[in-house]
């Protein structure tokens, strides 16, 4: 999903981005839940549970970006694929959408 490259590459190059990310969860949230409601009106996603939706994607986000950011001082012999670790998220988010948790 090209909307995850895009976020994590704001969310790296961008220091308000990056702290709105980490001190304001909620308001990220929020926008997130916004993005798939707006997907959903659309009719590019199904009708499912946003906030859950948006609660698991913004985890797995976090994940990866605070692995990304404490990568420069872990062990040099350590090289994960980012790209791969990304893939993965897209994965699982799209799993997310069309298989939503019950509330």
């Amino acid at each position: 999903m090209f909307f995850v490259s895009v976020l994590m590459r704001e969310i790296q190059q961008d220091k308000e981005f990056e702290k709105m990310f980490f001190e304001y969860p909620n308001k990220l949230l929020h926008h997130l839940e916004n993005y798939l409601i707006k997907l959903h009106e659309q009719g590019k996603i199904p009708k499912g549970n946003f906030k859950y939706t948006a609660n698991f994607f913004y985890s797995l986000l976090s994940s990866i970006l605070v692995f990304q950011l404490t990568l420069p001082y872990l062990n040099e012999q350590i090289n994960p694929d980012i790209d791969e670790m990304i893939d993965e998220v897209v994965h699982l988010f799209t799993v997310s959408l069309f298989n939503p948790r019950e509330s």
